[in-house]
């Protein structure tokens, strides 16, 4: 790695520029951390070892610099501490900070600390590959290595542990609407009916889902209700922002949607149709209307909360009987 090292101590700067080398390492010595400063700005390193103290600029404040800067790459900065030099580490690690090392400098201690560092930037640029131009298959998220090479995404990320779960949209997709439609096709009377567009919680829809629930499909209910809970934290900043701002852009439009269905389905009809009215608002409109829209959208969506977790305390006795 290129490593940009800062040391006031002739000797120390040079002892450490030779321990680095050794290691297999591209080093760039500076005297102090003004000379540092002026050698990152030039070409930032994706590592710094810097001592504590120095004149004109300290270790600290080089390592505020360097956090002030809106580069792509992140840098791993490496304080060089003396016990006897009484460094505040904590105050340290707040300026930017994120290893410390004593001196005298032990050459396998340091490795190691740089085997970490190593393994970040690697972590960094395969985030940043993911977020750039990484192709990935549409439906199963297999990752493009090659000309026609495909591999998992777990593979191409064999140093990053994931854990896998259903997002709520997906959860929905692929669980909740399934067990819907199973309901409607089982259920002798029909679909779910239409919610009342003036009620916050249709109980004529409710007690029909916690009648399947309890009959054939355990946890339905509780689950929609969590899906609609989980999807109302985005829900509520594109209501803020709507009503701060009055643009509607339209993959807002389309969240509005999708949680409009999901309200239908739980007999939210108030909710849906405040969704209904933000989603086909005239462009004119918005500018005009954006804010007694956005807070009245806002207000039912925390009535609706109150009410989903009200009657899933009281649905919890029955449903377990």
């Amino acid at each position: 790695m290129r490593i940009l090292i800062a040391d006031h101590e002739n000797m120390s700067r040079w002892l450490l520029a030779q321990v680095l080398a050794g290691l297999g390492h591209e080093v760039t010595a500076a005297a102090d951390g003004e000379e540092a400063w002026g050698k990152f700005r030039a070409e930032p390193f994706p590592v710094v070892i810097t001592d504590g103290r120095m004149p004109r600029v300290g270790g600290a404040e080089l390592a505020r610099r360097i956090r002030g800067l809106r580069n792509r790459s992140y840098t791993w900065i490496i304080l060089l501490s003396c016990e006897e030099q009484g460094e505040d580490v904590f105050s340290m690690m707040e300026a930017g900070v994120d290893d410390v090392v004593r001196k005298p400098v032990d050459r396998e201690h340091l490795r190691v600390r740089l085997a970490v560092a190593e393994r970040v930037q690697r972590m960094g640029e395969q985030v940043r590959a993911l977020a750039s131009a990484l192709p990935l298959c549409m439906h199963c998220k297999a990752v493009r290595i090659g000309a026609d090479h495909w591999t998992r995404v777990e593979e191409y990320f064999h140093d990053v542990d994931f854990s896998h779960a259903y997002c709520p949209d997906c959860f929905y997709q692929h669980s909740l609407v399934t067990e819907l439609r199973r309901m409607e096709h089982e259920d002798e009377t029909g679909a779910l009916p239409d919610p009342d567009p003036d009620t916050t919680l249709d109980e004529r829809v409710v007690e029909a889902l916690i009648d399947f629930d309890r009959r054939d499909s355990p946890g339905l209910f509780e689950d929609l209700a969590d899906g609609l809970r989980d999807s109302a934290r985005q829900l509520r900043k594109d209501l803020g922002d709507f009503g701060r701002t009055g643009i509607l852009p339209e993959y807002v439009r389309q969240r509005f949607e999708r949680f409009r269905v999901r309200c239908i389905d739980v007999g939210a009809g108030r909710m849906a149709s405040h969704l209904v009215d933000l989603a086909t608002l005239e462009p004119q409109e918005q500018l005009l209307r954006h804010g007694p829209l956005a807070n009245a959208a806002l207000a039912e969506l925390d009535a609706l909360l109150v009410a989903l977790d009200e009657r899933s305390s009281d649905a919890a006795p029955a449903a377990a009987i």
